[in-house]
């Protein structure tokens, strides 16, 4: 996955991965959230304040630092692992010589 300057995720279907980027560490606050963690336990484990975490979850903050986000990210990661799973078999190619 890349990340662009703002630490978040860039998602490369997309034309405009501004608005991809405020989608996803949205959804992932609002996942955390609903998973049962309050939004003062969020900044305490990212290292930002709560009325950030409250921010990014309404949508109004439109960036985070990329570790901070990394380490929404890696939370949001153990909490639902299902989501990142790959989709579908990957085939290995090879290049013959």
């Amino acid at each position: 996955m890349r990340f662009c300057s703002t630490g978040l995720p860039i998602d490369f279907t997309n034309r405009n991965p501004y608005i991809w980027q405020m989608q996803t560490i949205n959804q992932i606050v609002q996942d955390l959230v609903t998973s049962g963690l309050t939004q003062k336990e969020l900044g305490e484990y990212a290292g930002v304040s709560q009325p950030v975490i409250s921010e990014l979850q309404r949508g109004i903050q439109k960036d985070i630092g990329y570790s901070h986000g990394k380490k929404l990210e890696t939370l949001h990661k153990e909490r639902f692992p299902e989501l990142y799973k790959p989709k579908g078999k990957i085939e290995r190619r090879t290049t013959q010589a």
